[in-house]
């Protein structure tokens, strides 16, 4: 089910760059959006009861210009804070 974001350049999720790193932003507009979000969020609602969420920096940022370039992106990690990119097909 994937809800990502897609670059009109690659094809790729796009990937951009905010407050806890390198990041791929959800289309909340896609029709499997809902599905996804329950599908996460639902484990936890069943080990932590809640009656709301606050989805901390849901507005448009992206600390890139564009896309971020693997290069781009790690610019800003400290060397021993790389991110493992590779857990995101």
């Amino acid at each position: 089910m994937d809800i990502f974001c897609r670059s009109p350049n690659t094809g790729k999720r796009l990937k951009g760059r905010v407050w806890p790193g390198v990041s791929y932003f959800p289309d909340f507009f896609h029709p499997n959006a809902l599905e996804y979000m329950q599908e996460v969020l639902d484990p936890l609602q069943e080990s932590l009861k809640y009656s709301g969420l606050w989805i901390d920096m849901n507005e448009p940022s992206n600390f890139c210009d564009n896309e971020c370039t693997d290069k781009e992106a790690l610019k800003y990690q400290d060397i021993d804070d790389k991110p493992d990119l590779d857990y995101i097909n």
